[in-house]
């Protein structure tokens, strides 16, 4: 993410069941990012009424290792939170992740609970993943290949330059 020209890099997940992306208002108000009237009522598993949103602000999202890589521009609903911190404990030392050595991982971190400020969903998902599947050593499913492959918690840069202008 980027803010007058600096990188932050924030920690986010795909999400293909979720028809649009979300952002923390706490990122929002930390960036000082600028948000526009939405008025949208948000349902979760079940059509469980999960609150009503009130503003939504235009990202830009970057993979922090595909430098070449176009960035996304986002429309994200702007959320109290997503999720609570992921994984909701850190992942012990003897859980086997030597199958994720050789990948460019998004979230290298992805063993320490931490907190998720970004949800990419259906509306963006096609421009971030790419085909592929990746597998462990013991050729179970981990998950798809996206700019980078996405085991776990994903991170990426967002540009907050005005989407409009470019500046």
């Amino acid at each position: 993410m980027e803010q007058e020209g600096l990188a932050h890099v924030v920690r986010g997940i795909l999400d293909p069941g979720s028809t649009v992306s979300f952002i923390t208002d706490r990122l929002v108000k930390t960036m000082k990012l600028k948000t526009s009237p939405l008025i949208t009522e948000v349902t979760g598993i079940g059509c469980t009424h999960a609150g009503t949103c009130r503003n939504e602000s235009e990202i830009l999202v970057k993979s922090p290792y595909e430098h070449n890589a176009p960035s996304v521009q986002v429309r994200a609903t702007v959320i109290k939170s997503i999720v609570g911190d992921t994984p909701s404990t850190d992942l012990l030392k003897e859980v086997d992740t030597s199958f994720t050595n050789s990948l460019n991982l998004s979230d290298p971190n992805f063993k320490i609970s931490g907190g998720i400020d970004l949800l990419l969903g259906q509306d963006v998902l096609g421009q971030v993943l790419k085909d592929g599947v990746v597998r462990s050593t013991k050729n179970e499913f981990v998950g798809r290949v996206g700019k980078e492959a996405h085991t776990a918690p994903t991170q990426h840069r967002v540009d907050t330059r005005d989407t409009d202008t470019g500046l």
